[in-house]
């Protein structure tokens, strides 16, 4: 695993809310994969969620297709997404939040954690504990892994490492429920588009 060493705190948050801006019209989600995994939620493990939080959003898409997916069910669960970046407040369902920190009201109440920015972590232990943590007994995390986008490391994309490596990392603490793929479903993703995975995590018992 590799993690970029920022000089300081503000400078990351100065290199990302510059990467979000310069990046505001691309969508790196791919909404008919998600609503797959939104289907395997409900159908195959049962959920019927009452919040869900969406990590590193930029524009707002993930939080807009968790609505939509589960609405497929007649469930209409609370979605917040949170962006480190100023102009969070720009896009719905949205806050500027920096996602190494956890609201006291989150703690021990989310259902459902969705992420497709975890490499833009620089302390990726200390990140996964805090998401953590903000789960009910029977919640999932879910982080989507690309290997073209996440197995590197830079300025921007502070943590890379392989999907081994990610497994690895996360069985340590934590229980890989599931890993759902792409395979088969049109990619409609506008930044990027190729294999992703779906790691789904709970707290271990």
């Amino acid at each position: 695993m590799k993690i970029y060493k920022y000089k300081n705190y503000e400078e990351y948050i100065e290199i990302q809310k510059m990467a979000n801006k310069r990046k505001i019209k691309n969508s790196y989600v791919d909404k008919n994969s998600l609503l797959g995994v939104i289907r395997y939620l409900y159908e195959d493990r049962k959920m019927s969620p009452e919040l869900v939080l969406c990590h590193g959003t930029r524009r707002g898409d993930e939080q807009k297709y968790f609505i939509q997916g589960f609405d497929i069910f007649n469930l209409k669960p609370k979605v917040i997404g949170t962006e480190i970046s100023d102009n969070a407040g720009q896009f719905p369902n949205t806050i500027e939040w920096d996602f190494h920190i956890a609201k006291d009201e989150w703690i021990g109440n989310v259902d459902i954690i969705y992420t497709n920015s975890f490499d833009h972590s620089p302390k990726p232990k200390e990140c996964l504990d805090i998401w953590m943590s903000c789960l009910k007994e029977n919640g999932v995390c879910i982080i989507e892994y690309s290997d073209v986008c996440d197995s590197k490391s830079g300025r921007i994309d502070c943590f890379g490492a392989t999907l081994d490596e990610y497994k690895e990392f996360i069985t340590k603490k934590y229980d890989i429920v599931d890993i759902l793929t792409n395979e088969g479903i049109p990619d409609a993703g506008l930044s990027h588009k190729g294999d992703r995975w779906y790691i789904i995590i709970k707290n271990r018992k």
